[in-house]
């Protein structure tokens, strides 16, 4: 049987916005008083990274040991990206082309990310994501707050779509994500855009952009997994 849908991340698959994040995050810490070292930054990485803004926020909050309650640490690191984000979000390199082959083959799409209500507006409002993806643009809030690595967002997705999850592709470019993809049963494809190959070892392959997808070769499930 041949796939019959692809779905997506948002963050650093489809929109370069990983870098905002993590400016985001450090300017949340350098506000109060903490020094970035080298290792302090690579243990945020492992604690926080591709969380939901809720969770890695209470992520950040256990490890500086901080008063404010995690919402608050949420709000700020919000109010601070969607500042950067009017200043210009772009897609990652190849999505705009690689979706095009993908509605050249009547493959059914969606949206599964771990962002907020707001991040997926201010999102939509700069790069019009509906035109994309129409009403299939899952966050959050559409599985009660429930963050991957959690499948629930994916099996959201999959369910909309009106397919089983064995029907459907997922793209992802984080730990998290491959792992909440691959728990929810869909092939995933990791796409290597931050650069750290280990952050998506356990996908089925690995690409660098979206160039290197053999569109029927994926579809009619010849191409071959590689780990």
């Amino acid at each position: 049987m041949k796939y019959k849908g692809i779905i997506f991340d948002l963050d650093g698959t489809i929109v370069d916005t990983v870098p905002l994040w993590d400016r985001a995050s450090r300017h949340l810490l350098e506000r109060r008083g903490v020094v970035l070292t080298p290792e302090i930054l690579k243990e945020l990485e492992a604690r926080a990274h591709s969380l939901g803004v809720l969770q890695s926020s209470a992520a950040i909050k256990d490890m500086f040991k901080f008063d404010e309650p995690a919402e608050l640490l949420a709000e700020e690191k919000v109010a601070h990206v969607m500042a950067l984000y009017r200043q210009g979000l772009s897609f990652i390199e190849g999505f705009e082309e690689f979706h095009t082959k993908v509605v050249a083959r009547d493959l059914h799409r969606a949206i599964a990310t771990n962002a907020d209500d707001t991040t997926i507006h201010t999102t939509n409002e700069a790069l019009n994501l509906k035109r994309f993806f129409g009403e299939h643009i899952y966050g959050l809030s559409s599985v009660n707050n429930i963050c991957k690595p959690n499948p629930a967002v994916y099996l959201r997705a999959v369910e909309s779509l009106r397919l089983e999850p064995h029907e459907c592709i997922a793209i992802e470019d984080s730990r998290p994500g491959v792992e909440a993809a691959r728990n929810a049963g869909l092939f995933c494809i990791g796409i290597n855009t931050g650069k750290d190959v280990q952050r998506i070892k356990d996908a089925d392959i690995i690409i660098e952009h979206y160039n290197e997808i053999d569109i029927e070769a994926l579809i009619n499930k010849t191409i071959s997994k590689k780990r």
